[in-house]
């Protein structure tokens, strides 16, 4: 009996090796295009068995996780919870003192609130000074994150209206603040220049700007690695400087454009059913969010607040997602006009836009409007070169 299963085993073995020798000896004889093929079959499946995204002939984790629906409140009260996740404020407050000794301002702080974002568990640390400066750390990281000039935003006085620099003036004393500020040539790049002028004409000098410095990777801007700088005309001191540091992951392309709508417009047709009248795809780098999801999952609240006058808070639907800044494919659809829709609805339910993750496909956010058209239009207007 013994002797018998044993060589059963061995017949066994026996054939598995004759298979893998035939196989290769077939492969030898395979065009190289159907060898591939097989491979991509096989890897598609271990992508299905295993919930991995399928991209090209690699394999690629998927990154959406399913958000949590948040409870949106006006309040913004700071819990002992939140605090112990974040930085003690005695350690905040030792970065602020720091921060304005190495902006070259002798402050003392006399005042100290503490915030959080709706929507969010992250406590901020405001600190305000004896000649009304603020300035704000994020509890979460410790890092500095703004500082304003009180005087200069709490009152706008019609006579700083009355000097004005032009455009190549306000871009050189951008970047000599810049330069003032600590930072490296070649470390962020000056995209925008914010222009506020009497006759609110961006082409015009101006009496006011912001200057925005982005990391920029190959051709492609990370707006939420970004440096804004605000100054007047009159005196060239700052207003506000501000520093927004959410890391690009630098996660590869995978996804063409065309395959990036054929998914966008899949998941558009759960929800939507005008006809799409006009498309555009870019490729960018944007931030997770979870407006797509909210849109699928609860529509009707989703759009509420859009084309209903003073929705409560409390009722309007938002949904939280890690906060990751992904290599994106933004894809914005234009619908046709439905007859006898009001023209509030049509301009809320006019066009969707929708975040396509470049490495794996999956959809991780979304706009409510025509992103592209917007934000091209105001990225035009606002640029440097």
């Amino acid at each position: 009996m013994e002797n018998n299963e044993l060589s059963r085993k061995i017949q066994e073995k026996l054939e598995i090796k004759i298979a893998i020798s035939n196989f290769q000896k077939e492969e030898n004889k395979m065009k190289k295009n159907k060898v591939t093929k097989m491979v991509a079959i096989f890897v598609a499946s271990i992508g299905i068995t295993m919930g991995v995204a399928y991209a090209g002939t690699k394999i690629y984790e998927n990154i959406w996780k399913e958000p949590k629906r948040v409870q949106l409140t006006p309040e913004t009260e700071v819990t002992q919870e939140m605090i112990e996740k974040s930085v003690s404020e005695e350690e905040a407050k030792e970065i602020a003192q720091n921060k304005l000794k190495e902006l070259g301002l002798e402050e003392e702080i006399v005042g100290t609130d503490h915030y959080k974002e709706s929507g969010t568990e992250e406590v901020y640390y405001r600190f305000l000074t004896t000649n009304q400066w603020s300035i704000t750390i994020e509890g979460k990281t410790g890092e500095f994150f703004e500082i304003w000039n009180l005087q200069k935003y709490n009152k706008h006085n019609k006579e700083w209206e009355q000097h004005t620099l032009a455009k190549e003036e306000a871009i050189q004393v951008a970047k000599e603040w810049y330069q003032k500020l600590g930072y490296q040539e070649g470390e962020y790049k000056l995209a925008k220049l914010i222009i506020q002028s009497s006759g609110g004409e961006t082409k015009k000098p101006g009496y006011e700007f912001e200057a925005r410095f982005y990391k920029q990777y190959d051709d492609l801007y990370n707006t939420y690695e970004c440096i804004s700088i605000s100054f007047l005309a009159k005196d060239k001191e700052l207003k506000y400087y501000r520093v927004e540091n959410d890391k690009f992951e630098k996660n590869p392309l995978e996804i063409t454009k065309e395959k990036a709508i054929e998914i966008a417009k899949n998941e558009d047709r759960k929800v939507e059913t005008k006809e799409i009248i006009k498309t555009e795809a870019e490729l960018r780098i944007e931030r997770m969010n979870g407006n797509a999801y909210a849109r699928l999952h609860n529509t009707e609240e989703y759009y509420k607040p859009m084309t209903t006058v003073d929705v409560p808070m409390e009722e309007q639907v938002y949904y939280q997602t890690q906060n990751r800044v992904r290599r994106v494919w933004v894809v914005s659809f234009n619908y046709g006009e439905e007859p006898g829709t009001d023209v509030v609805t049509r301009y809320a339910k006019g066009a969707y836009t929708y975040f396509v993750d470049a490495t794996t496909g999956e959809i991780i956010g979304g706009d409510s409007d025509d992103y592209l058209r917007w934000d091209n239009q105001w990225a035009k207007e606002y640029a440097v070169e």
